[in-house]
């Protein structure tokens, strides 16, 4: 359940950076934010993460896989094939 909390946490972290980076005037990158609003999540909760092989295939491999396959150009996929 702790886990649940913690994820839930986390994804709330990057909405909140995601709103902030598109409020503030200076034109950083989101990651930036996203790193600073999790290293402020960490620093706060005292909360340590140990990354299981289970969450990161269920909850991290997933979205990088979508974003690979949605940017990968088209003619080159069907060239290779």
């Amino acid at each position: 359940m702790e886990t649940i909390t913690i994820i839930l946490i986390l994804l709330l972290a990057v909405v909140v950076s995601g709103i902030v980076s598109r409020m503030v005037p200076i034109s950083l990158p989101r990651p930036l934010f996203q790193i600073a609003l999790g290293a402020a999540v960490g620093l706060m909760a005292d909360w340590r993460v140990t990354l299981d092989p289970e969450i990161f295939f269920l909850l991290f491999l997933p979205p990088l896989l979508f974003l690979d396959g949605w940017r990968i150009p088209r003619e080159e996929l069907f060239k290779a094939g």
